[in-house]
């Protein structure tokens, strides 16, 4: 939805993206409607087309992969929590 406000914003339609982004109509689709992950290089043709700065978009990739990774790692930690077993600390002390 950013990158439909960002057109309006400017005046742009999809078709201008396609234009100045130099891709098929099919990939600014998928884009515009969040269908396809961002590359590094489609990042900063996006920016460059839309004239937002360079880190704009890969500023979101980073947070959003961020948060992904950070979901993963919690759900690592509560399975890990079910499956580990709990010691007493009387039955980690070895004889």
């Amino acid at each position: 939805m950013l990158i439909v406000q960002n057109l309006r914003e400017l005046g742009m339609k999809p078709v201008d993206l396609t234009r100045l982004m130099g891709v098929n109509p099919g990939t600014t689709s998928k884009l515009i409607n969040g269908k396809c992950r961002l590359s590094v290089q489609m990042s900063l043709r996006l920016s460059a087309a839309l004239r937002l700065p360079e880190t704009y978009w890969l500023d979101m990739m980073v947070r959003a992969e961020r948060e992904r990774i950070g979901l993963m790692l919690d759900r690592i930690k509560a399975e890990s929590h079910k499956t580990l077993p709990v010691f007493r600390q009387t039955e980690l002390i070895m004889a």
